[in-house]
């Protein structure tokens, strides 16, 4: 471990997994022009800055990751999806199972500093009939809020009392996260959301994953 931090700390920041020119610019700007900048930072001080990405990029920093360079190539997809116990119908616990997965997805997008301009949401039904339904974004994203409701408006197409037995969600046509969820000048609402999830991903950087919950998540968790 530590022959391989040494090994690190004078390569360019560009050679990390996901640090793709937006977000190697990004960090250049900020001052951390090589990987021993990144490890000699704060950890909090990179999630403050950074959010997820930058508690991901504090562990890469400190050889914390496999694969530490960049192999974009390797991953086409993130995604999760669940069996349930019994057969399920009834939209609104398809919806909170929806949004588990949504966060999964979003939570491991972040960590690996990616983001997709595809969601695709995932469903088998009772007799084992495979229905995926794919939804191309005019921006990539990496938000929890809005893999959701891009899922949300396939699922709400396909919950018509057909029961099923497996959901999942994901994120395709990976790109780096620098270029993910631009400001919107219509989507006021959406911009105000992804302001939210963002800084909430900054307390779970100082404090733990556990330390704040979105509404819906609360509401999911009663």
């Amino acid at each position: 471990m530590i022959e391989a931090v040494s090994f690190l700390r004078d390569k360019k920041v560009g050679i990390i997994r996901g640090a793709g020119k937006v977000l190697e610019t990004q960090l250049n700007r900020d001052g951390f022009m090589t990987i021993g900048d990144l490890a000699d930072a704060d950890p909090r001080d990179l999630a403050n800055r950074y959010g997820a990405t930058g508690l991901w990029l504090s562990r890469i920093s400190h050889a914390q990751d496999s694969r530490p360079v960049d192999a974009r190539g390797e991953m086409k997809s993130i995604s999760s999806e669940t069996t349930f116990d019994k057969d399920l119908s009834d939209y609104a616990e398809l919806e909170a199972i929806l949004w588990r997965q949504a966060e999964r997805v979003s939570a491991r997008a972040k960590a690996k500093g990616l983001a997709g301009r595809t969601v695709v949401l995932k469903l088998k039904t009772a007799n084992f009939k495979l229905k995926t339904r794919s939804t191309s974004l005019e921006a990539p994203t990496q938000l929890a809020d809005r893999i959701f409701r891009t899922a949300q408006a396939a699922l709400k197409r396909e919950a018509d009392g057909t029961r099923f037995r497996l959901l999942g969600v994901g994120i395709t046509g990976l790109t780096d996260a620098g270029d993910a969820d631009p400001r919107s000048l219509i989507d006021t609402q959406g911009d105000k959301r992804a302001a939210a999830e963002r800084a909430m991903d900054r307390i779970r950087g100082r404090f733990g994953g556990g330390a704040v919950h979105t509404g819906r998540g609360l509401k999911r968790r009663r």
